[in-house]
């Protein structure tokens, strides 16, 4: 059982298609299927069910993705003990919410790629309920979160980054709230974000009660709704500071208090710190730093 062979099952499993697979390794499509043959003949039973042009895991397949994901972890350590001043190297999988991927990650990954050209990024995006579940299950190995506290996940180590200032926006033509009777539209991400529970708890506790409210996945999607003076939302300042200086979005004043999320670094406890992972974490906290941020500990 080739190492290879493991890495290329992995990668069909993560794009569901056995081209992708063969384009992200560099191989052609004939090499990953003769390396996914050749596992399906060590282990006596097919991997994947082939149903028309999709393909899904076997309940075989399922188990061993697992046990793959652990072989390959101990072979990168066996390595790394060989040869330890080794140059980050190998593959690096991401998890960041739309927000950070959008507004964080790009620069942390241009700063990345120019210092670690040979370690292959593969970003995953998600809300933080997602990626603690895809970091648990090993299909992320670090993650940008956001959140409010850090003890949420107790299978992850978390580390405070910044305080990211939230803000509540509409849209610049709208009235301003405080001299409007009636309750805004809620422009709402998805159930999940650590930020919405956020909005909720302010409302509730200054007894605001939306007429109505609209859900969203998308970040980009809230702010143009905004735009169109559908209603309000709350989001992290970094992602309307553009709208904001255009004098496409307003910020509501009536929020006196400050209201902040974390953005934190997530990985699991027991997870191995390859060369790349703590190169990742190098970067990211330079990045950080860059902003003036300062490490909370609470």
């Amino acid at each position: 059982m080739e190492i290879r062979h493991l890495q290329s099952f992995i990668k069909v499993v993560e794009y569901a298609s056995f081209s992708k697979a063969a384009h992200s390794l560099d191989y052609a499509q004939s090499t990953i299927t003769a390396h996914i043959k050749n596992l399906e003949d060590e282990l006596g039973a097919p991997l994947f069910d082939r149903l028309g042009k999709k393909i899904q895991l076997t309940a075989l397949g399922s188990s061993f993705l697992q046990k793959a994901k652990q072989m390959i972890q101990l072979y990168e350590e066996s390595t790394h003990m060989a040869h330890p001043t080794e140059h980050p190297r190998g593959s690096l999988t991401i998890g960041a919410p739309e927000s950070l991927a959008v507004y964080r990650l790009p620069s942390i990954m241009r700063a990345f790629k120019q210092a670690y050209p040979e370690v292959y990024l593969t970003v995953k995006v998600g809300d933080c309920p997602e990626l603690y579940d895809q970091i648990t299950k090993g299909d992320v190995d670090i993650a940008l979160m956001l959140d409010v506290h850090a003890d949420h996940y107790e299978e992850l180590e978390m580390e405070d980054l910044l305080e990211e200032e939230m803000v509540v926006v509409e849209a610049n033509d709208d009235i301003p709230l405080q001299s409007n009777r009636h309750t805004p539209t809620v422009l709402y991400t998805e159930k999940g974000c650590s930020y919405r529970a956020v909005f909720d708890d302010y409302l509730y506790h200054n007894r605001i009660q939306p007429n109505h409210s609209m859900e969203f996945w998308s970040v980009e999607a809230i702010k143009q709704c905004v735009k169109c003076g559908l209603g309000i939302a709350l989001l992290p300042a970094i992602t309307v500071e553009e709208d904001r200086r255009q004098g496409k979005l307003t910020a509501i004043p009536w929020m006196k208090e400050g209201v902040h999320v974390r953005s934190m670094l997530a990985y699991h406890k027991h997870k191995w710190h390859s060369p790349a992972m703590k190169a990742f974490q190098k970067t990211t906290k330079a990045y950080f730093d860059e902003q003036h941020v300062i490490p909370t500990a609470q």
